[in-house]
């Protein structure tokens, strides 16, 4: 599984091609099933429930964490 942070949907599907072409011999080697190369944006992982969305500090947090 590839995640590209801020990569469009529109660019995952010629990236998904090539990787899956690429790792063709390892997937074949591993006898994984084809679906087992995966390439997401941000957006999609975090549907998916595969990372978090990013913490948003209030700008006063972050100016105290700076000064630790």
């Amino acid at each position: 599984m590839l995640v590209i942070n801020g990569h469009k949907q529109e660019w995952l599907a010629p990236l998904q091609s090539a990787l899956s072409l690429v790792l063709k011999p390892i997937v074949k080697t591993w006898a994984l099933p084809p679906n087992s190369v995966v390439v997401l944006n941000h957006e999609l992982a975090q549907k998916h429930g595969l990372i978090l969305p990013a913490a948003v500090r209030h700008p006063k947090q972050a100016t105290s964490l700076s000064n630790e």
